[in-house]
């Protein structure tokens, strides 16, 4: 009866210590829950993507320089040097219709010459002629479009108060209206007490208009227009 009693009994102990077993291969690891804490937060990695900027465009301009604005008609090179010929468009004056000028040992440019294209419109600043050739470029800007950054237009309204204000212009083109606001940096080639309603204007602006109606857009220089 007792070796009964213990057979049973060992019986119990190696099934109990098998099903534990069991238990140990058959449940999961689960990982750890993250750490919410703020020290964990704050020695996260950051991130290794750079962040990418855009460096602006470098505006180059020279003192007592005349100055020319065009878009090219022609370009051509030769050793090195660039010949560029340039076609004021319609409504400015900068003294000559067309004009051809060459690059120089100094020349300065905000673009590559290699990638200029016919049609371009370019702000050159040169120097004076040197044995009946073309002008040296001392420096150049390429511009937006001429059809972007040039309106051509009627003045049918003048707000302003000091050197601040707006010019209601009329489209030549299309007779779309347009609002051009100016302040100081403004450089007004006309006497503005002088400006009235229907006048002719050529004004240079930033090239780029508001979506409002009407659009608006701010004006760099105001100048009378010429007609082709």
């Amino acid at each position: 009866m007792k070796l009964m009693s213990l057979i049973l009994l060992a019986c119990l102990l190696v099934g109990t210590a098998g099903c534990n077993q069991q238990d140990k291969q058959t449940s999961p690891l689960l990982p750890s829950p993250p750490d919410p804490s703020p020290a964990a937060l704050l020695s996260a990695p950051e991130s290794s993507e750079p962040e990418v900027s855009r460096p602006e465009d470098e505006y180059l301009s020279v003192m007592d320089a005349p100055i020319y604005r065009g878009a090219v008609t022609a370009v051509s090179e030769k050793n090195g040097v660039y010949e560029l010929r340039l076609e004021q468009v319609e409504g400015t004056d900068f003294g000559y219709p067309s004009f051809i000028m060459h690059t120089g040992e100094n020349t300065r440019a905000n673009f590559a010459f290699t990638d200029l294209a016919l049609g371009d419109y370019l702000e050159v600043y040169y120097g004076e002629r040197n044995d009946g050739l073309p002008p040296i470029i001392i420096a150049a800007n390429k511009l937006p479009p001429a059809a972007d950054c040039v309106f051509n237009g009627e003045l049918t309204a003048l707000e302003h108060q000091g050197q601040e204000g707006r010019l209601e212009m009329t489209s030549l083109s299309n007779g779309e209206v347009v609002h051009f606001n100016f302040d100081e940096s403004t450089q007004f080639y006309v006497d503005m007490e002088s400006l009235k309603t229907g006048d002719k204007l050529n004004i240079y602006h930033r090239g780029t208009l508001t979506k409002r109606v009407p659009p608006e857009g701010f004006a760099l220089e105001v100048r009378p227009y010429t007609a082709p």
